[in-house]
């Protein structure tokens, strides 16, 4: 059980490096910076209430479409880790002279 622990934690990790790795920066900026440039092309620099709503909930979205990609290797490290925690070590067999 120890090393399916050892095994979940490490492909845990390596997976979530890979997914933030796949990303241009911080999550949120990548996001914001999306629809500030949409806004900034909106004509008479007015924006009306309902193209207000519609880019924050895009932004939203996109926001939790970049999260759940951390999700599952988060699980995976963290049910690693309790199997670490969790599961007795080998006991080791001393000879006693």
């Amino acid at each position: 059980m120890r090393t399916l622990g050892f095994s979940l934690l490490l492909l845990g990790f390596i997976l979530l490096c890979f997914f933030v790795g796949q990303t241009k920066g911080p999550i949120p900026r990548v996001v914001v910076s999306k629809y500030y440039d949409k806004i900034e092309k909106e004509p008479k620099g007015k924006i009306t209430k309902e193209t207000a709503r519609l880019f924050v909930l895009n932004a939203v979205d996109d926001s939790i479409k970049h999260s759940s990609k951390l999700f599952i290797p988060g699980l995976m490290m963290l049910s690693g880790g309790l199997l670490l925690a969790y599961c007795p070590k080998k006991k080791q067999i001393s000879k006693s002279l």
